[in-house]
């Protein structure tokens, strides 16, 4: 996934400790599929465990031990559990994707091959969980149709991949995902689609490469675009506060609090900032 969802600047110690537990047990999880898989989880899939844990109110129980990345001094690791496991597999299937994507749109020699190297990982992750499989599949193909110029709205083209985040909440949650976790990742979802969208905005445009701003505002940001953008990233973000507090968490919030209240408000600044040059 992309990373934007962090912890904040100001974060701290212990805050960044609790995270990066919560980073080891979807890490532990992945091992079951190879090493290279694991160099593939980041904040993103760290948040949806830390959220479903807090959602579903589950401790988590912790050890001290060494791992691959951490061979010397022993650290808190987070036991693997259901959920680790199941966003472990979630992981995998979107690492695949996303380098068969990269690997088309930009004929990147590098892309190809580590879509080759994943291969195998994301077979076994099929098997595991081939409903999901199937439906990430799906969306990430409409979302290259309509980036291939077939959408009629920005809006058309996020909701694609909004649908990701929420399609991984089901396949945790089922029957149980309420209404408000459920807008909570498809905003989220959203927000990291558009935040990543304005932050290459452009990169891709020295490259010609796609971008949804780019499609439907032209090579040039005038003034008025950036008041739409600024309207539209705040706007995502602060629905999905709005979803966070209707949940009525109580574990685990200083994590949660920290991504939602404070990282998306710095990102959406730093990114426009960037935009204004």
């Amino acid at each position: 996934m992309f990373g934007y969802v962090k912890l904040s600047a100001d974060a701290t110690k212990g805050e960044k400790g609790i995270f990066q537990t919560f980073m080891c047990g979807v890490c532990l999880a992945t091992k079951d599929y190879s090493q290279k898989a694991r160099t593939a989880v980041g904040n993103d899939i760290t948040f949806l465990n830390v959220l479903f844990h807090s959602v579903l109110e589950q401790e988590v129980q912790v050890e001290k031990g060494r791992c691959v990345s951490h061979p010397i001094t022993p650290r808190p690791l987070m036991k693997v559990d259901e959920i680790c496991q199941k966003l472990a597999t979630a992981n995998v299937l979107l690492t695949y994707l996303s380098l068969a994507d990269h690997a088309k749109d930009e004929g990147n020699f590098a892309k190809k091959i580590a879509k080759k190297a994943f291969q195998k990982d994301y077979e076994k992750a099929c098997q595991r969980e081939r409903l999901l499989a199937d439906k990430l599949s799906l969306e990430c193909v409409e979302l290259a149709r309509l980036e291939e110029g077939e959408a009629n709205s920005l809006d058309q083209v996020c909701h694609k991949s909004a649908q990701l985040l929420v399609h991984i909440c089901h396949s945790v949650f089922g029957q149980d995902c309420n209404k408000f976790l459920q807008d909570l990742c498809y905003n989220v979802g959203k927000w990291v689609y558009l935040i990543d969208a304005a932050d290459d905005f452009n990169k891709d445009l020295r490259k010609k490469a796609y971008n949804p701003f780019r499609q439907f505002y032209g090579e040039k940001l005038d003034a008025k675009a950036l008041e739409e953008i600024e309207f539209l990233l705040n706007a995502v973000s602060n629905r999905a506060v709005m979803c966070l507090n209707d949940l009525n968490l109580t574990k685990y919030t200083c994590i949660l609090n920290s991504i939602m209240y404070k990282t998306f408000r710095e990102e959406n600044q730093r990114v426009l900032k960037k935009l204004r040059g």
